[in-house]
């Protein structure tokens, strides 16, 4: 696949919203280390303003679309390793830019995960993800 193809494919999978509706939650025994929980309330209490369905999620190490990249990175609470395994490949078209984060493998679960901007748009998984439907409203 030449790299125009790559851009296309990138910028079709963060337009076509995968997931939509669901929460992804880290499930795989390190989700609730002290050093996560700690994390994700510091993260919550500095930002009151985030969307309460966005802050249930991060409360259960869940993620979903629509979240930044910043609230996904301390709902799921990436370490070192787990950055490093990852790689992203980027496109820009005019002044948007599309990225897609492959090899994140949590609880035997390997996803890859579409960024559009700053924003989540996207998530695919090889293996069976621990979901829930994403609840709206207080």
């Amino acid at each position: 696949m030449g790299h125009g193809h790559i851009a296309e494919f990138i910028i079709a999978e963060c337009m076509r919203g995968e997931g939509r509706g669901q929460v992804f939650f880290r499930r795989d025994g390190l989700e609730n280390t002290p050093e996560r929980i700690v994390a994700r309330n510091d993260y919550l209490e500095a930002h009151p303003d985030i969307r309460p369905e966005y802050r249930r999620a991060i409360l259960e190490a869940g993620i979903t679309l629509g979240m930044t990249r910043w609230e996904v990175a301390v709902a799921w609470g990436f370490d070192e390793e787990e950055r490093r395994s990852a790689f992203c490949r980027e496109t820009v078209s005019g002044q948007t830019r599309y990225q897609s984060w492959h090899g994140f493998r949590i609880g035997g679960v390997t996803y890859t995960l579409y960024v559009t901007g700053d924003t989540l748009t996207g998530i695919s998984c090889q293996g069976i993800p621990d979901t829930r439907p994403l609840e709206d409203g207080p």
